[in-house]
C-alpha cells in the first residue's frame, strides 16, 4: 500500500500497489516492517538456509502474499550462487513405478526453496547423457537420478561436479550416493514369510 497524501485537506489515500504493476514491487524491508520482524528473518524464510520458527515463518509468508511479493529467482540465484533447482532424471515419465518416486520428490521439496526440473532418460545411455547435460546446463544445484544407464565412470565424474543421489540402482564406489532396494533379498523374505504360514504353491506376478 502507498500513501498518496499530497498535503491537501483530504485524508491520505492508500493505494494497493498490487493493482498497479508499474509501481515498485515490495522489498524485503517492506515485508519485514509489515510482519514486525527483521530483514534477515525475511531473507531466511526466502532462502530456506536456516530454521525459522513456524509461527514467524507463516507470518512472513502471509505478509508476502498480502503485499503481492514475488521473489526474483534470477536475482536470488545470482546473489547466492545457487539456482534453487534440483535436476531429476527419470527413465519413463508416466510409469507407475517412477511416477510414485517423482511424487515423493515433489512432496519432499514442497516446503523448501527448491523446485524440481524433470528430464526423461528413456532407458537409453545416450538419451540419459543428453538429459543430464541439459540439467547441468540449467545450473541445477543437485541431481536425483532414477535408475540411469550411465556407466560407473560417468557417474563418478558426475558426482565430482554436483551433489548426486542415485535411486533404484547401486553404483560400485558410490554406495553412499545410492538409495536402492535389494530385490533378491526382498523376494527371499517374502517367500519365507509365505512358507511360514504353510503356503507351498507360490506364484509371482511382475
Amino acid at each position: 500500500m502507498v500513501d498518496l497524501n499530497d498535503g491537501s485537506k483530504h485524508s491520505p489515500r492508500l493505494v494497493d500497489t498490487r493493482m498497479h504493476p508499474s509501481r515498485t514491487s515490495p522489498t524485503l524491508s517492506d515485508i519485514a516492517r509489515s510482519a514486525n520482524v527483521s530483514k534477515s528473518t525475511v531473507s531466511r524464510v526466502l532462502n530456506g538456509k536456516s530454521v525459522v520458527n513456524s509461527a514467524t515463518r507463516q507470518t512472513v509468508l502471509e505478509t508476502m502474499k498480502m503485499l503481492g511479493y514475488s521473489p526474483n529467482i534470477s536475482a536470488q540465484s545470482l546473489a547466492s550462487g545457487r539456482s534453487l533447482t534440483v535436476g531429476v532424471l527419470t527413465q519413463k515419465i508416466g510409469s507407475p513405478f517412477y511416477d510414485a518416486i517423482l511424487q515423493g520428490v515433489i512432496e519432499g521439496l514442497r516446503d523448501t526453496a527448491y523446485c524440481p526440473l524433470f528430464a526423461d532418460g528413456q532407458w537409453e545411455a545416450e538419451a540419459a547423457r543428453k538429459a543430464v547435460q541439459t540439467l547441468l546446463g540449467r545450473q541445477v544445484d543437485g541431481l536425483i537420478l532414477l535408475g540411469c544407464d550411465l556407466g560407473e565412470e560417468a557417474m563418478t565424474a558426475l558426482c565430482d561436479q554436483v551433489p548426486v543421489m542415485v535411486v533404484a540402482r547401486k553404483v560400485i564406489g558410490l554406495e553412499h550416493h545410492c538409495v536402492a532396494v535389494d530385490n533378491r533379498e526382498a523376494a527371499r523374505e517374502a517367500v519365507e514369510h509365505l512358507i511360514s504360514f504353510g503356503h507351498r504353491r507360490i506364484a509371482t506376478i511382475t
